[in-house]
């Protein structure tokens, strides 16, 4: 099945979370509770901790297979969302800055 989705940077999340267009590798046994940026939604249970990979077709014609460890996995979540600050933390070069603010 393929999944063509879109993968979000999230400074505010505190990890990444895999949604539609990531597959489960492995499940690491754990789970977590989701607390919603609002009260006035319910927190989401028994969310499972994973490592999900995602495939990247870039414009060259490569593919590249991306891979996250530790995260949230939300199957009908779409896009998945990127942590900044987990991925700087593993040594992962983020560029943020909005496009039409860089040359």
């Amino acid at each position: 099945m393929v999944v063509d989705g879109r993968s979000d940077l999230d400074s505010h999340a505190d990890t990444c979370v895999a949604g539609s267009n990531y597959r489960v590798l492995q499940y690491t046994g754990e789970e977590c509770e989701v607390m919603p940026y609002t009260e006035l939604y319910e927190p989401i249970t028994g969310v499972p901790i994973v490592q999900a990979g995602t495939a990247y077709d870039a414009e060259s014609g490569e593919t590249f297979i991306l891979i996250l460890n530790q995260a949230l996995y939300m199957e009908k979540l779409h896009p998945s969302l990127l942590c900044t600050n987990q991925l700087r933390f593993n040594n992962v070069i983020v560029d943020d800055a909005p496009r039409h603010l860089t040359p």
